[in-house]
């Protein structure tokens, strides 16, 4: 009867340490508006940022991080797109994001991270910028 119970319990505390939870995929897009005009280059309808918006640009860090701001994953931003005669919003996918958070911050380049609930990543992030 001991074997038995001893091997219930390890049998619990090791199902214990396994978790169902697949990681995240986090999606979403950061429109960038600058109604004073100028700092935009587009021609084609690609946006390169300038005046004081240059670090939003294809490539740019997308970082997710959990409630201490401890990185979780990294994305990028994809290309830019002119969305309005003074808009640009850039695409991004971050994988690979551990599941399981109540909270997760979502910050791009340097601007300033934003906490989410973990509900809603389940849906496009929309990200906005400018004035």
């Amino acid at each position: 009867m001991r074997r038995i119970a001893l091997t219930a319990a390890l049998l619990a505390l090791t199902l214990a340490g396994c978790s169902d939870d697949q990681p995240l995929t986090v999606k979403g897009a950061i429109t960038v508006t600058n109604t004073a005009g100028g700092g935009w280059d587009s021609p084609s309808g690609v946006c390169q940022l300038s005046d004081g918006y240059n670090d939003i640009n294809e490539g740019a860090q997308v970082v997710v991080s959990d409630a201490s701001a401890k990185t979780l994953a990294i994305g990028r931003l994809g290309r830019g797109n002119l969305t309005e005669p003074f808009s640009c919003s850039f695409s991004f996918t971050v994988s690979g994001v551990p599941a399981g958070e109540k909270s997760y911050g979502v910050e791009v380049s340097h601007r300033g991270r934003i906490q989410y609930p973990a509900a809603e990543l389940a849906q496009p992030l929309a990200l906005t910028l400018g004035s």
